[in-house]
């Protein structure tokens, strides 16, 4: 059972970026944990992090954690 995820998304221009994710989602970031980094929230374990990082701009990659890797 996965138990929590979390797609990260490289952006040349987070300005750009959170304004097209803000149309796509229908919803401001509802975090903004340090300068260049916009976070969505889909529940209290999956979210969206968008990241400005110009050289790994178009890169995007996703974390998928479960509590007992053992068990899976």
């Amino acid at each position: 059972m996965i138990d929590l995820t979390m797609a990260h998304a490289a952006v040349s221009d987070i300005a750009i970026a959170e304004t097209w994710y803000r149309r796509v989602l229908d919803s401001s970031p509802h975090l903004r944990p340090m300068d260049g980094l916009i976070e969505w929230r889909f529940g209290p374990a999956h979210g969206l992090q968008v990241f400005h990082d110009p050289d790994r701009a178009g890169n995007s990659t996703v974390v998928v954690g479960v509590v007992d890797l053992d068990d899976v």
